[in-house]
């Protein structure tokens, strides 16, 4: 490691909320579709350095699976 080196810090991680998506489908399922899509953003979008976007797939994906 070279001196004044400092290694990029990673976000914290980011629930993506698919497995109250799934759960959601038993619930009602018009809704789960939308919070399954979502939830599925949120991981290429961490990848991609956009964690703004991911957050707001992840808050996206919360609401969708919510309201049943």
């Amino acid at each position: 490691m070279q001196p004044g080196y400092h290694p990029q810090q990673q976000p914290p991680p980011i629930n993506n909320n698919m497995t109250m998506s799934i759960v959601a489908i038993f619930l009602f399922w018009p809704l789960a579709i939308p919070a399954i899509i979502n939830a599925s953003k949120v991981n290429p979008l961490l990848q991609q350095g956009d964690y703004a976007g991911a957050q707001t797939a992840a808050a996206e994906s919360r609401k969708w699976s919510k309201w049943p």
